[in-house]
């Protein structure tokens, strides 16, 4: 039984070794060892294999792939308050879209009237009014919004007056949340204003980033635990033993018969020969080393 099992998985790792030598060749073909070693390693015993994984994973996703049920639970909470970091994006947006519109209808309509020299002149300069009111608008839009960012998340603050007038509810229920009465005035609407840009900025720089790189670290850390705890599992010396005959036999193979002129078919057939030489020096490890010299238990 012992040696049927290590003639398969040595067969795996001996074919998966010449078949991926080929993929790579001729730069790259040592990529067939690493195969090889994984394939051998791997089929000795592949039902053991299969029974470690669903252990390893519930092992595993206690600490990462179960947490996104909790982070699901704290976006819904973030989305649930108001956060101003997109209001800048949306006033920016709007006084294009008011430019565009204002611009386009008096197109249409001036394409079907006919008017004089004196009417078309009193539109012109109506439309270059409002155009000019709306760029103004968005500025100072702009500049409330940046400062607003500036002071409620910069300086845990809030300036008073609001606009015009304050109202005491909106008071307290700020100062409930620990922020702090600033008077609006040119010093402080200049420093929220500075600092407001600069946290937008690093908010649309720096965030896409940050996540990708926790992302890409968070499944690095689940993939290398996972091998870990599927290594401690499956581990054994004959696992070792089919890693390493199953590799000698396809790199064997491949470095002795394998060239560029071959055809698929002297390819498919030279991948199997691999096999059987790893199966054979398999086979012939632990008959004869493990069993007959070193006396190796068959229960080890």
């Amino acid at each position: 039984m012992e040696t049927r099992k290590i003639a398969v998985a040595c067969f795996i790792g001996g074919a998966l070794c010449c078949a991926v030598a080929f993929m790579f060749a001729p730069v790259y073909w040592w990529f067939g060892l690493i195969a090889g070693m994984a394939g051998g390693y791997i089929g000795y015993e592949f039902r053991e294999v299969r029974k470690a994984i669903p252990i390893t994973m519930r092992a595993v996703g206690r600490g990462s792939v179960y947490a996104w049920d909790g982070a699901i639970v704290k976006a819904k909470a973030w989305f649930s308050e108001p956060h101003p970091f997109f209001y800048p994006a949306a006033i920016m947006v709007a006084p294009f879209y008011i430019w565009g519109v204002s611009h386009l209808i008096p197109e249409f309509v001036g394409s079907t009237m006919s008017v004089g020299s004196t009417a078309l002149l009193l539109i012109m300069v109506s439309l270059g009014i409002l155009a000019f009111v709306e760029m103004v608008c968005a500025v100072i839009l702009l500049v409330v919004f940046l400062a607003f960012i500036g002071a409620r998340i910069g300086e845990k603050c809030y300036w008073w007056p609001f606009f015009l007038y304050g109202v005491e509810s909106d008071v307290q229920e700020l100062e409930a949340r620990g922020l702090r009465r600033e008077s609006m005035n040119y010093p402080n609407l200049l420093r929220w204003f500075m600092k407001g840009l600069g946290l937008t900025v690093l908010f649309f720089v720096w965030t896409p980033w940050k996540r990708l790189t926790v992302g890409v670290w968070t499944r690095l850390c689940f993939l290398g635990r996972f091998a870990w705890r599927l290594f401690k599992l499956i581990h054994s010396d004959k696992r070792i033993l089919c890693a390493i005959d199953g590799t000698l036999g396809g790199a064997a193979s491949y470095l002795s018969f394998a060239s560029s002129a071959m055809s698929f078919p002297e390819q498919i057939v030279l991948v199997i020969f691999g096999g059987f030489l790893g199966a054979a020096f398999g086979v012939a490890n632990w008959e004869i080393v493990s069993n007959r010299i070193l006396h190796v238990s068959t229960s080890a």
